[in-house]
């Protein structure tokens, strides 16, 4: 099947439209509203901690400060060879990737392009906001004591008392 056979078909079952924001609000069929947007937001906002791909070792970097994993002379039991958690990274990242495929490239005007982006426009703008809120809570986490700032699991424990 080519690209163009998979963006043009209408089953559901091959292909999911709007998988992220459906999987984030809880609603795998039926039609999505601008309500069902606005809810993958704030769950996103408040209960994710963004990594991209693309800035994959920051990505990495931003988990270990979130969550106090390691310092730069600690290793993780039973790690990679022993390694630091960084050196691993740095290591799966510098190699060639398992994942890698070569395909052709499909880019905005294309026909594939145009008819996956019209039925995915709410993963489309849920990206677009996953993008702001690494902006934003980069800043975040350089802050000195950043739990104080950002938590949202001490913010639940609090309001539930």
């Amino acid at each position: 099947m080519t690209l163009l056979e998979y963006a043009e078909m209408d089953d559901g079952e091959l292909r999911i439209d709007n998988w992220m924001t459906r999987y984030l609000v809880r609603k795998a069929q039926g039609s999505l509203e601008e309500k069902h947007m606005e809810l993958a937001k704030s769950v996103l906002e408040s209960k994710c901690l963004v990594g991209l791909l693309d800035h994959f070792v920051e990505s990495m970097e931003r988990i270990q400060s979130y969550y106090g994993l390691l310092d730069s002379n600690t290793t993780l039991t039973g790690s990679y060879d022993g390694e630091t958690g960084m050196k691993c990274v740095e290591k799966y990242n510098s190699g060639k990737r398992p994942n890698a495929n070569h395909h052709a490239v499909v880019k905005s005007g294309d026909r594939e392009w145009d008819l996956l982006a019209e039925k995915n426009r709410y993963d489309i703008e849920l990206f677009q906001f996953a993008n702001e809120l690494w902006d934003r809570q980069g800043k975040i986490l350089k802050e000195p004591d950043h739990s104080a700032s950002w938590n949202y699991r001490s913010k639940q424990r609090k309001a539930h008392k």
